[in-house]
């Protein structure tokens, strides 16, 4: 049984996913099992994948949806495949550093059941460092329910043992946005043994039209849709986590929202909505632990102080 499974999905993305591929093959070690599932691509990269695993010393498989279902269903079926003790993932345009399993393969045969590393962004010749735990625990072993609520949604930056998600069927959602972060969350929280290693492992490379270039691609929708799936799941075990989501995730994303067209009617209106959820979320004890940006713009939103709030995103934007 591989050590590793690193789960992949690929559209339409051979030319970019070559170079991540390369990467990995030159940390040579033979504890590591690669997944690439296509989902159906519209050029020729599910072809020369399979060209590319004939010539390499990597142990990767090549995998093709039945039909294009987007990234979330891809990496289910990645996870149907995967024979590692462990997994983990990364995107087709991303890369891991040379030093990534020479630094977890000790903290995988200590059997910790999550790691969770820290990443760069690549934005053209620009590099970024980023914490994967928002408000920059130190690393060390962290709590599932501050793990849960304070690690990023992206699917990259954690690996989980697999049996855990066998049992607990955890999937991501049949989405082409947010569909990940239920996926993360309920990982994450049904871990017991969880270690932070507070290295950057991971390159997340930029792409315009990317959400971190454009907030307003936020699709509300999609996230009310993915918080409610975390919210069934958890917040019995996890209530004052499962606010303090909330605030981070449905809040956050609807102040997000501003830089869109939506009249002021209709996103008051969404504000108050989602505030019948949780009527008293200002006083949860975590809010103070978000970044301080996060907080004033849920203090704008609470108060509905409409035209600062979008005044400030639209300078957050420039700067």
């Amino acid at each position: 049984m591989p050590l590793l499974s690193i789960i992949i999905p690929c559209y339409n993305s051979y030319s970019k996913l070559q170079f991540g591929l390369r990467r990995i093959e030159a940390q040579n070690h033979h504890e590591l099992e690669l997944i690439v599932v296509d989902d159906c691509s519209k050029d020729d990269s599910y072809v020369r994948l399979q060209e590319f695993a004939k010539n390499c010393v990597l142990n990767l498989k090549i995998f093709k949806n039945e039909e294009n279902s987007g990234p979330g269903i891809t990496r289910n079926n990645g996870l149907k495949f995967a024979s590692g003790e462990y997994v983990t993932f990364m995107d087709s345009d991303d890369y891991f550093a040379d030093i990534f399993f020479s630094t977890i393969q000790p903290l995988l045969n200590l059997k910790n059941e999550c790691i969770i590393f820290d990443f760069i962004i690549k934005d053209g010749s620009e590099e970024t460092p980023r914490s994967t735990i928002i408000n920059r625990e130190k690393g060390g072993n962290i709590s599932p329910g501050r793990a849960m609520l304070f690690s990023r949604g992206a699917p990259w930056g954690k690996i989980y043992l697999k049996s855990i998600i066998d049992e607990q069927h955890i999937q991501f959602l049949a989405m082409k946005q947010n569909e990940d972060m239920p996926f993360t969350k309920m990982a994450i929280v049904n871990c017991a043994n969880i270690i932070y290693v507070d290295k950057y492992l991971y390159y997340y490379v930029m792409e315009e039209g990317s959400l971190m270039h454009n907030d307003s691609l936020v699709d509300v929708n999609n996230t009310k849709v993915a918080f409610k799936a975390v919210y069934d799941r958890l917040h019995i075990n996890f209530p004052f986590e499962i606010e303090a989501l909330f605030i981070h995730e449905y809040l956050y994303s609807l102040g997000l929202t501003l830089l869109s067209k939506q009249p002021r009617s209709e996103w008051i209106a969404s504000v108050s909505e989602a505030e019948l959820m949780f009527p008293v979320y200002l006083k949860n004890k975590y809010l103070k632990e978000f970044p301080k940006y996060v907080q004033l713009i849920v203090y704008l939103i609470h108060f509905k102080m409409y035209w600062i709030l979008k005044l400030m995103l639209k300078l957050r934007k420039i700067l």
